[in-house]
């Protein structure tokens, strides 16, 4: 008998092997905040000081966290609209915030830096997931990166590599790379389908919807991470001394892929 959770295909597609896959966020590195948003904050506590972000104006200053979390909404929504694409980068983020608060390339680039700066200075490894992907890799199985995430995905593989080297050539399938996201599956089908059509597929992460519902629905075994980060979750002060900023270093639940797709359990 079949196990319920195999994914199944047609006959042709029977060569496919096995694979393993990982969240990123609040599973395998964890922000040292009591919320995601509180990295604009601390963003926006720099900016105010800052003697690279004077050509901002003030009303963008004191008004850094709110505006920058506006306008990636607003940017998402329209990359869904005109372009059909899922998520967007951050260069896509302050460009449009740039264009519509009145500062040029130069700032943009600055403001992508410090904010790149400010989560790679907050976020601590999982050790626990991080182990789990080291000794699946030492005893031979495939194992790929799977993120719903603005940053890039050379951003997300410089911070991984540097806690450690095992991710420096692990695929990588980022939501802000393919324009497709875990909350609909295609990112899930992306893969697959690069990955050879695998039979079997095991997934961790830590959000019920995208890392737990969604890949289900495709037939894929998941473990819905349960968090232990306890201990980084401090609540946030809006200081950017503490991070050691240097200026020159400077998720919608919506439709859920249908059965009708050639990638599902049946």
């Amino acid at each position: 008998m079949r196990k319920e959770t195999e994914i199944l295909y047609p006959e042709e597609r029977k060569d496919g092997g096995e694979i393993h896959s990982f969240d990123v966020f609040d599973t395998l590195i964890a922000r040292q905040t009591s919320t995601p948003l509180a990295v604009w904050d601390i963003l926006g506590a720099y900016v105010k000081e800052a003697p690279e972000c004077e050509g901002l104006s003030s009303f963008v200053k004191e008004n850094f966290s709110s505006l920058r979390q506006q306008i990636e909404i607003l940017v998402k929504f329209r990359a869904g609209r005109i372009q059909q694409r899922e998520d967007v980068t951050l260069s896509d983020i302050y460009t449009a915030f740039g264009e519509n608060e009145g500062f040029g390339q130069r700032m943009q680039g600055i403001l992508c830096a410090l904010e790149r700066k400010v989560e790679a200075d907050l976020l601590r490894p999982v050790l626990r997931n991080i182990n789990r992907v080291k000794s699946l890799v030492q005893a031979g199985k495939r194992v790929v990166i799977i993120s719903d995430m603005y940053l890039e995905e050379g951003t997300i593989r410089r911070i991984l590599t540097k806690i450690d080297p095992v991710f420096e050539t692990l695929p990588m399938y980022i939501s802000s790379k393919y324009g497709a996201a875990k909350y609909t599956g295609k990112i899930y089908q992306i893969a697959w389908e690069k990955e050879g059509k695998p039979r079997r597929w095991f997934h961790c992460g830590d959000d019920p919807l995208r890392d737990n519902a969604v890949p289900a629905k495709f037939g894929i075994q998941c473990d819905l991470y349960g968090g232990g980060n306890a201990p980084l979750r401090k609540r946030h002060r809006c200081s950017f001394r503490t991070l050691q900023i240097s200026s020159t270093s400077c998720r919608n639940s919506a439709t859920i892929a249908q059965r009708g797709s050639a990638f599902h359990c049946l």
